[in-house]
């Protein structure tokens, strides 16, 4: 009985007693004996890819149809930023802070633009998409090729970014016949920061 209440007296007091996190960890970890900055991640530029399914890479020349072919996005250059954190690391914590977190971003996406920058007709002879045109609502987007594709301005609501994340854009609507889109992918971060991805071409069917 004496043992019992000893073990459950150094487990409580394991629980309530901050500990730092090289307690536990060993140098591989990457731990540090006390809590040091917070990294995260600032957005310069994002990166797009025309690809299939399997995430291989498209010749945009080529035809294609409609939902057999992706715009890939993703994280291009950013840079590290780091704010200090004086919370104390307590034994619950332990694996979060001792396990590599993937960097989050300071900006959210505020909205997404998909600006047409070709006149062509679409569904129908009468369905003319103009020069100028925001197409956004053509499109659908998820996260890598999860099949819940959601309306975009529903998909990026207050959604947090991570280093590493993908976010895959898909036309859903097949065109009346063989067609040659261009535009151009405006995104507007959180902290006002406004980043273009021009040229952008898809030839489907």
């Amino acid at each position: 009985m004496r043992k019992l209440l000893t073990v459950l007296f150094l487990i409580l007091l394991i629980e309530t007693v901050p500990v730092s996190c090289s307690f536990f960890c060993r140098d591989s970890c990457g731990c540090d004996p006390s809590p040091g900055p917070q990294k995260q991640i600032n957005i310069i530029s994002w990166n797009i890819e025309t690809v299939s399914e399997n995430y291989q890479t498209l010749d945009t020349s080529f035809v294609y149809d409609f939902d057999k072919v992706y715009k890939s996005l993703r994280i291009d250059k950013r840079l590290i930023v780091s704010f200090e954190d004086s919370s104390v690391v307590g034994f619950s914590n332990v694996a979060y802070a001792c396990s590599p977190a993937p960097l989050k971003a300071i900006q959210t996406i505020e909205s997404i633009k998909i600006i047409a920058a070709n006149q062509t007709a679409f569904k129908d002879a009468n369905d003319i998409i103009q020069i100028g045109d925001n197409i956004i609502n053509r499109f659908r987007m998820t996260y890598y090729f999860d099949a819940n594709f959601q309306p975009i301005d529903t998909f990026i609501y207050q959604r947090l970014i991570y280093e590493e994340d993908k976010y895959t854009l898909k036309l859903m609507e097949r065109p009346f016949q063989e067609v040659k889109m261009k535009f151009n992918i405006v995104i507007t971060l959180s902290d006002g920061k406004v980043l273009e991805l021009n040229d952008q071409r898809l030839r489907i069917k």
